[in-house]
């Protein structure tokens, strides 16, 4: 017999990877275990998630790379991403978008590394301005796949990568705020 969170998942047409992985695990323990988070992203795509958190998370995100360029533009697209989120305003978006226009050039770093952390910073801004939730979580599958590329250039496994980006899903959206926003679905 498959348990109500299954039977979500089957709805939702997770794939058949994540439902096996699933198997009969409750929504608590897969969240909390979890170290897919292209995974957590699909599930958090499908819920009422707050936006504003999803950009933290994305700054996050991209802060965890930062060390691999030292470009000024990149750290202020974060910035301008997370001044946003303490207040949304034109002068704000003005400052995102105004960053966005001057990503081309910082695209032209002088390493691989440093071109993908620019290009996880670029997402973050689009977090920002992307018009709901749905499309932040689509933004913040991009970032964790730009700073996984990073990672590689680098010779750092992914493995541990990809848990530390789980972990940092989880601590802007704890297990308890899950459970509420798929209680929801």
């Amino acid at each position: 017999m498959m348990t109500k969170f299954q039977k979500l998942l089957e709805n939702f047409e997770a794939c058949d990877d994540a439902r096996w992985w699933v198997g009969t695990k409750t929504p608590q323990e897969a969240w909390e275990t979890c170290i897919e988070s292209e995974w957590m992203f699909w599930i958090l795509r499908r819920t009422s998630v707050d936006k504003q958190l999803l950009v933290k998370l994305a700054a996050d995100m991209a802060l965890s790379i930062m060390h691999l360029n030292d470009d000024p533009e990149v750290a202020e697209a974060i910035d301008a991403a997370e001044a946003w989120c303490e207040k949304d305003s034109q002068e704000n978006r003005a400052a995102i978008n105004e960053k966005i226009k001057k990503y081309m050039a910082v695209r032209k770093a002088s390493s691989r590394e440093a071109s993908y952390v620019a290009c996880a910073a670029f997402f973050v801004m689009h977090v920002a301005t992307a018009p709901g939730s749905y499309d932040c979580v689509g933004y913040l599958d991009t970032i964790t796949k730009w700073a996984l590329l990073a990672a590689e250039t680098v010779a750092v496994v992914r493995e541990p990568i990809k848990r530390d980006i789980c972990n940092l899903i989880r601590a802007r959206i704890p297990t308890s705020m899950f459970l509420k926003l798929i209680a929801k679905l």
